[in-house]
């Protein structure tokens, strides 16, 4: 996934600060909805980051072992 380097890079620090936004977003409703609507989006969005993770940002890093990600 991404041959290039620089471009793996660049979409890697993009994707680790949409992940913070997105777990933000759970924080950032809780006590301001119901419990269900809580821990049904809490639910989406875990499911969501899961997939960011696994199909996309682990993939970018095996593919550029040798290549300094930000965290």
């Amino acid at each position: 996934m991404l041959s290039d380097p620089t471009l793996a890079v660049d979409v890697y620090a993009l994707l680790i600060e949409a992940r913070g936004l997105l777990a933000n977003s759970v924080a950032g409703i809780k006590g301001r909805c119901s419990d269900q609507e809580y821990m049904g989006y809490r639910r989406a969005i875990g499911e969501v980051l899961d997939v960011l993770t696994v199909e996309v940002l682990e993939p970018i890093r095996a593919a550029h072992p040798s290549v300094d990600f930000p965290n």
